[in-house]
């Protein structure tokens, strides 16, 4: 019984801690290169709209999660037009993305789908069992048999620590998010380097929304993200800017928003539900004060740049 519940309680972490561990290894990407995006929550919606209505459509999820990444994709692009090319605030720009992103979002949904008292389900990953591995006792079930996104989760912090310390990218990238002028003057376009990072960003965080609506929940509804955005920010912090450290991080986060459900289902049903999904805000305020002044952040780090302007 107590392994049983184990097994269960993990498997619900991993899941969880996708969307978070793709969103925030994309913000601290982008933030290495000294932009900050406020309006992850905005992209993880766009990214589960997205995915569930071509999914819906087509009847495959790799399609939806396609279309979310290419809908990510073009959301951070008019991003960066904006706070990049135009410098404009970062922080009232990403807003600005979180507000755009719960209204059109819903009003998107209604269009297509029109108020129904029934939610529109689609179809979900299915789990891949790994050969030899997922028949390991216990460890087998909760690593070794997870959906196909969870492997390249993974595979994807593996690809962006390898960029930022062994490619002369990831060297322009931590020049731009130290100091932008120094960078130029050695040869590296600034305005180009964090463009492609608020991209890559911008397809990450989508592709978290829409590991949420397709896997985790497989379907959409209003504010679905109901925070993990903001948190996933916090996770950035708490990681130092490192891509497998922010992975390890999203499942301690992810960990406690599988406690609630958990709670939720077990001795705590008789408590407020509300009290109980404030668990993982709860410890983001509790842990990010200890995370805060790190050594790690990027000199440059939203301080914005203008070409010709000097430091």
């Amino acid at each position: 019984m107590v392994i049983s519940f184990v097994i269960s309680f993990l498997r619900s972490a991993i899941r969880m801690s996708v969307p978070l561990g793709l969103s925030a290894m994309g913000e601290g990407f982008l933030e290495r290169s000294g932009v900050v995006n406020i309006g992850l929550e905005g992209l993880m919606l766009f990214g589960a709209l997205s995915g569930v209505m071509a999914t819906y459509y087509s009847g495959n999820p790799w399609i939806g999660l396609l279309a979310a990444i290419i809908v990510g994709l073009l959301v951070s692009a008019l991003e960066a037009l904006v706070c990049i090319y135009f410098h404009a605030d970062e922080v009232v720009t990403g807003i600005s993305i979180n507000l755009l992103g719960l209204g059109l979002t819903s009003y998107v949904y209604r269009a297509f789908f029109g108020i129904t008292s029934q939610a529109i389900t689609v179809k979900t990953f299915q789990d891949f069992k790994i050969p030899l591995l997922s028949k390991i006792p216990v460890i087998g079930p909760i690593f070794f048999n997870q959906p196909i996104p969870m492997y390249l989760t993974i595979v994807v912090g593996i690809l962006l620590l390898f960029i930022l310390t062994k490619t002369s990218w990831g060297l322009d990238i931590r020049a731009s998010g130290e100091d932008p002028w120094v960078s130029e003057a050695e040869g590296a376009n600034a305005y180009r380097v964090r463009t492609l990072c608020m991209l890559v960003s911008g397809m990450l965080a989508a592709s978290g929304g829409a590991f949420m609506s397709l896997y985790n929940l497989n379907l959409f509804f209003d504010n679905m993200i109901s925070g993990a955005g903001f948190i996933a920010l916090a996770i950035v912090v708490v990681g130092r800017w490192n891509p497998l450290l922010i992975l390890l991080m999203s499942l301690f986060f992810g960990a406690t928003e599988a406690l609630g459900l958990a709670l939720q289902a077990g001795f705590a049903q008789q408590a407020p539900y509300n009290l109980l999904l404030m668990i993982p805000f709860v410890l983001t305020m509790i842990v990010l004060p200890f995370a805060s002044g790190s050594r790690n952040s990027p000199a440059a780090l939203s301080k914005g740049y203008k070409r010709g302007e000097g430091t």
